[in-house]
């Protein structure tokens, strides 16, 4: 029997990349999804995730607001930005960044596992 599968949510109001993402870590992760911050914060409430994609520009905010959340209540879930940009690096509390266009599909799934082993 195979372990289960580690539990994610993506946080990322671009639906294709919604579903890139999915189709890349497909038999990896379980996927929830939240398009908005205010869909975010209701799942991680009532869900414990072992990973988040957060995409830092939303609709309804800044991503910010749900890494300062996550790295105040729950610091031990890690927590991997996904961004349009370059300049995630100095971000605080971030445990991976990943520019969108600029990644690897071998390279998400590596952390993916590593993070979650």
């Amino acid at each position: 029997m195979s372990a289960p599968n580690k539990k994610i949510l993506h946080v990322e109001d671009d639906e294709d990349f919604r579903t890139y993402v999915r189709f890349i870590l497909d038999g990896v992760a379980d996927i929830e999804e939240a398009s908005t911050l205010k869909q975010a914060q209701e799942l991680s409430e009532k869900n414990q995730y072992d990973v988040i994609l957060l995409d830092l520009t939303l609709p309804d905010g800044s991503g910010m607001i749900i890494l300062d959340d996550f790295k105040l209540n729950r610091p031990e879930i890690p927590i991997v930005i996904f961004s349009a940009h370059s300049a995630t690096d100095n971000i605080e509390n971030v445990t991976r960044a990943f520019q969108k266009g600029y990644f690897s599909e071998r390279s998400l799934v590596d952390a993916i596992m590593e993070l979650t082993a």
